[in-house]
């Protein structure tokens, strides 16, 4: 699931810069909550946070950084959609 709350409008030829944060990791239900911010110049143009999946590996526990990795490319491939 994802919420976002759009703040400030955007215009053609603004320069967006985007930040997601895994600001929690649930392995046991293999879940990463992210918070996620977009900005121009120094304004919050997008705030939100989203809920992903992380895929199944073996059964060692995550560690912050391949929990990381593993839930911006769940990002990713949602934001292609």
């Amino acid at each position: 699931s994802q919420t976002l709350r759009f703040r400030a409008p955007v215009k053609i030829g603004d320069v967006v810069t985007a930040r997601v944060e895994v600001s929690a990791v649930d392995p046991e239900r293999r879940r990463a909550t992210l918070a996620c911010s977009c900005v121009v110049d120094t304004t919050v143009v997008i705030d939100g946070e989203a809920m992903v999946m992380v895929p199944s590996r073996s059964r060692r526990t995550l560690d912050n950084e391949s929990a990381e990795r593993l839930a911006r490319t769940a990002l990713e491939k949602n934001a292609a959609r």
